[in-house]
């Protein structure tokens, strides 16, 4: 199964609008999506993401790592609640674009190697939002060996069913059969469905 190289996450993947380059597996534009998602919406997609994970996972004044992190407007809107958070990003264009604000907890690296940089349990918990499935096959047990050495919580969201051209498209059971430690929870982000190790 093909998944992207690392070098192709640049501004053609994240802005192609911004440029003639728009890559096939990308968005127009990576960037905050303003709206009002009903009672209790923040008005803000990344806002009202931050707040459910920070309610359902009590991540305030915890330790949090957020693996692809893109632009970090997650960690920039967990930091606001109260989260210590942390970004990880493959993609020098994007960290490069995020909130000078929030970029000193950013860091750029691709995770298969740059995890080893952490201390066994350094987060309280590592997360990830549609970054497994961008992972090659081969790689993802080492990978998930890492993150279950430097984090004590888990939980990831996974697109079960984006394109197979670019992605690795497998269903959430699948998923479930790697070592993770108990209680990692696994979501299948177009359907909410989750699996609880």
């Amino acid at each position: 199964m093909t998944v992207l190289d690392p070098s192709e996450y640049d501004i053609s993947y994240f802005d192609g609008r911004s440029t003639s380059l728009k890559h096939n597996a990308g968005y127009a534009k990576y960037e905050r999506w303003y709206r009002n998602d009903g009672a209790g919406s923040l008005g803000e997609k990344w806002l009202d993401r931050a707040k459910f994970y920070v309610d359902k996972y009590q991540l305030q004044g915890k330790k949090v790592l957020d693996i692809g992190c893109a632009k970090g407007f997650m960690v920039e809107d967990l930091r606001g609640m109260g989260v210590d958070a942390y970004g990880l990003d493959v993609s020098p264009y994007a960290i490069g674009e995020a909130d000078p604000a929030v970029q000193p907890y950013l860091y750029t690296g691709d995770a298969r190697t740059y995890l080893s940089n952490f201390v066994n349990n350094e987060f309280q918990v590592v997360f990830s939002l549609r970054f497994l499935e961008c992972m090659p096959e081969a790689d993802i047990p080492d990978l998930i060996d890492e993150m279950n050495r430097i984090g004590r919580f888990q939980f990831h969201a996974i697109d079960v069913d984006p394109n197979p051209t670019y992605y690795h498209a497998q269903p959430l059971t699948w998923w479930a059969n790697f070592k993770w430690p108990k209680k990692t929870v696994l979501i299948g982000r177009e359907t909410e469905e989750e699996v609880t190790i």
